[in-house]
């Protein structure tokens, strides 16, 4: 598999200037994946919330919506509650969007208890 995605950004209305612009254009972030109760990957394309919290943060400000249309098992949703953005995602999967939402709900004060 690749060891690296792209990402993309989407704003709606005029260009805002990066947060952090000393920022790398690439980032490393390690990729330690949850596991079920049996050993497998909860989900296997998870994303680091590390990494999240990284984009968010460089690209939205204090109060202002996440949407994730893909949320997965809830990494976006997670750093942006930790940084103070609301958050809107979308999961088909029903037992992903379950996983997600225990994991955003048990965030407090910008920490999360890991699983």
């Amino acid at each position: 598999m690749s060891q690296f995605e792209y990402i993309l950004f989407f704003r709606k209305g005029k260009g805002v200037r990066i947060n952090n612009c000393g920022t790398s254009d690439i980032l490393s972030v390690p990729n330690k994946k949850m596991k079920s109760a049996d050993g497998k990957n909860l989900h296997d394309t998870e994303k680091p919330v590390e990494l999240m919290q990284i984009l968010i943060e460089n690209s939205s400000q204090v109060g202002d919506i996440v949407f994730d249309p893909f949320m997965g098992i809830g990494a976006t949703g997670i750093a942006a509650k930790r940084l103070k953005r609301r958050f809107i995602g979308a999961e088909l999967d029903e037992i992903y969007f379950n996983i997600a939402k225990e994991r955003i709900e048990g965030v407090n004060d910008e920490s999360e208890v890991q699983k």
